[in-house]
């Protein structure tokens, strides 16, 4: 059985990535390394690991791993500016989900 994502654990995320791209200015996150640990240790870890691979503890039970974060890749141009992982195209796949494009 796969870890999931709860629609909590939803709202978390997107609220950090929203942060941290400057999407939502009245919540900031930067220089708080403790709470930013912490939801990583506990929304995070046991599927993308513990430094961000993908090979979290959970994914023994998964036909695909989860992406990892090492790489530092975005892969969604939804824009069709031919620029990847700019604040357009993160935001639109946090809406929208990453099945759509």
């Amino acid at each position: 059985m796969g870890h999931q994502l709860t629609k909590s654990r939803l709202c978390v995320l997107q609220a950090i990535v929203l942060a941290s791209l400057g999407l939502i200015p009245q919540l900031s996150l930067a220089g708080d390394l403790a709470t930013g640990k912490n939801l990583y240790q506990t929304n995070c870890l046991s599927c993308h690991g513990a430094t961000g691979d993908g090979k979290g503890p959970a994914t023994k039970d998964m036909y695909l791993n989860p992406r990892s974060f090492v790489v530092g890749d975005f892969k969604f141009d939804t824009d069709a500016d031919w620029e990847r992982g700019t604040k357009a195209d993160i935001a639109a796949v946090i809406d929208k989900g990453a099945n759509v494009f």
